[in-house]
């Protein structure tokens, strides 16, 4: 995590396009309208003022691509454009750069494993209530979005 910040810093590209940040952006958390536009975005606690890119390297964390031979995500995904078509068409249609999306990807990777870790603490500590919760997953989880976030910057870096 301090690796992986310590590079985050160092390499922090300058803030181009400020606004909301949804925090959470993801196909999980939109409803589409039947001819399959953004009808509406849920699920905002995440939300914060920042460099919309952020939400951008989040979703691509999160943008489902076909495994060759799964028939199950060819059948999710039909109509679903690759990740590097979705930031064609978003620098397209906003007009946005997507330079250094990968900056973005690490950050939220990093972002992720730090909400997961605080979240594992917290049963740690056993102040989330009687629930009963796998600790060695939860362990592997910050651990794998961790070390996701140091190999991402590092290719970042160069």
């Amino acid at each position: 995590m301090e690796s992986s910040y310590d590079l985050l810093i160092d390499m922090q590209p300058e803030q181009r396009y400020t606004g909301i940040v949804h925090g959470d952006y993801r196909l999980g958390n939109v409803l589409l309208a039947p001819e399959g536009r953004v009808a509406a975005v849920l699920d905002w606690e995440l939300c914060t003022l920042g460099d919309t890119l952020a939400d951008i390297g989040y979703l691509m964390n999160n943008w489902p691509e076909a495994a060759a031979g799964s028939p199950t995500l060819s059948v999710v995904l039909a109509g679903c454009p690759s990740k590097q078509e979705f930031l064609a068409l978003y620098t397209e249609r906003t007009g946005r750069e997507v330079r250094n999306i990968e900056y973005y990807q690490a950050f939220q990777l990093w972002r992720l494993a730090s909400i997961c870790e605080g979240v594992y603490a917290r049963f740690r500590k056993k102040v989330m209530g009687d629930q009963k919760v796998d600790l060695t997953q939860f362990e592997a989880q910050v651990t794998y979005l961790a070390e996701a976030s140091l190999d991402m910057a590092r290719r970042v870096a160069g």
